[in-house]
């Protein structure tokens, strides 16, 4: 999975370095298609792991009462949290470095006289998302205390669960704005000249 992610970010690195994108076409098709499968697989591994802590608060507590978790439950059960929250932040904080690349890119296409709309709505796209996700999880790790200590970790789990999936979510809608991002900039065409449509003055005839 990691290596995959890796290929993504040589691919990206390459279509930023100057480059020709054009040259890095074919490189882009296996690329994307493997870095789809890399992030599915994270966030297929984040979904798990929060129904796995689900399912162990479930059978820890009893299903007519309300009772909290042991300590030992509160530790294990927070430490498989932390590493959730680790994954998704630090695939969020390769994304932002990605869409900061890409930014610096687009300015220069733009520059060079190439049409980059297409490709800066598509990065802010994906800012609103990433910002989304940075927005869920700056208080995860209290939200996931307080869920694990509570006297009902089983309603409380629920809020955090959701907070993990809206996460997700908005991560893998980043991801996909970016790849769309890379598409634009090299389907980018060079803005047309204007063409002065301006009458020219009729050479006077010779007397």
């Amino acid at each position: 999975m990691r290596i995959s992610f890796l290929y993504f970010i040589l691919f990206t690195y390459l279509a930023l370095s100057g480059a020709p994108l054009a040259s890095a076409q074919e490189e882009a098709a296996a690329t994307t298609s493997s870095t789809t499968e890399a992030s599915g697989g994270l966030f297929d591994a984040v979904i798990e792991g929060v129904q796995n802590i689900g399912e162990t608060v479930q059978e820890q507590v009893s299903p007519s009462e309300q009772s909290p978790l042991s300590p030992r439950a509160q530790e294990r059960l927070t430490n498989l949290a932390a590493n959730i929250s680790n994954r998704l932040d630090g695939l969020a904080a390769r994304l932002e470095n990605i869409t900061a690349r890409l930014e610096v890119r687009i300015n220069k296409q733009a520059e060079d006289g190439y049409n980059v709309d297409a490709a800066r709505s598509s990065l802010a796209a994906a800012k609103v998302s990433l910002e989304s996700a940075r927005s869920e999880l700056r208080t995860i790790d209290r939200d996931v205390y307080k869920a694990l200590h509570s006297t009902d970790p089983k309603t409380a789990w629920k809020d955090v669960r959701t907070t993990y999936i809206t996460a997700r979510d908005s991560i893998r809608v980043a991801h996909t704005e970016l790849r769309t991002t890379i598409i634009n900039l090299k389907n980018a065409s060079p803005t047309p000249t204007e063409i002065s449509t301006t009458t020219p003055e009729a050479t006077p005839s010779p007397e």
